[in-house]
């Protein structure tokens, strides 16, 4: 009876496996990772706008880490960085990059500049363009995370992507993006708040608080 139960265990335990993954074209699907990626971006949207604070380490081989702290508001394609080096704004058609060392402002259109600091953006094009891997659960920072790896579905510079999302709400907690060539991008996010009060003005450069500021137009 015991052995038959066992059987029977197997059997169910192989089936919940079979429905959580699928193989197409010879390339296993994780239906599981897809899910908690959708929801993931999803939250970010119903969110908006949406703030968070974060942390960053760049490490390159053979090489010092670079790293800093800033703060990140988020409204779909409109965003707002507050960091260590630099800030950065766009109203979702300008893009204004402030160096605060150099007190210079490069201004391009977005299409050019391609927005690459907007965290919602980054997150959405993993999303779309990666394939997903449910790879644990495990705590980080007190929270039950889950651990999904994404990894390009084409051709691309970024071997890998992980990701922990808090099982309770679906927030991204840490995000960490592998380069080919051994460059690592690690960004923790802490002090998340949702539907937070935001006007178009926090998109848009605040030239009145840099009288002295250089600006460089790229358009």
């Amino acid at each position: 009876m015991k052995k038959f139960f066992a059987i029977l265990l197997s059997i169910f335990l192989v089936g919940m496996l079979s429905a959580q993954t699928e193989v197409k074209n010879g390339i296993v699907i994780d239906h599981t990772a897809e899910k908690i990626v959708s929801a993931a971006t999803k939250k970010l949207k119903t969110d908006a706008p949406f703030s968070f604070s974060f942390s960053y380490n760049l490490a390159e081989k053979g090489q010092k880490a670079e790293k800093g702290t800033g703060t990140f508001l988020s409204n779909n394609n409109k965003y707002k960085i507050e960091s260590t080096d630099f800030n950065e704004y766009c109203d979702g058609t300008t893009l204004y990059h402030y160096v605060k060392k150099s007190n210079e402002v490069e201004v391009s259109d977005v299409e050019d500049g391609q927005a690459k600091f907007n965290f919602t953006k980054i997150i959405n094009q993993y999303a779309s363009s990666f394939r997903p891997k449910l790879i644990r659960y495990e705590t980080f920072n007190k929270t039950n995370c889950a651990v999904i790896d994404l990894t390009p579905k084409k051709s691309s510079s970024i071997s890998k992507v992980r990701l922990w999302t808090a099982k309770a709400d679906n927030r991204i907690m840490q995000m960490v993006i592998n380069v080919y060539g051994g460059t690592t991008y690690t960004y923790t996010f802490t002090n998340y708040k949702a539907k937070v009060t935001a006007t178009n003005a926090d998109y848009t450069f605040p030239k009145a608080k840099f009288p002295k500021v250089k600006i460089v137009d790229l358009r």
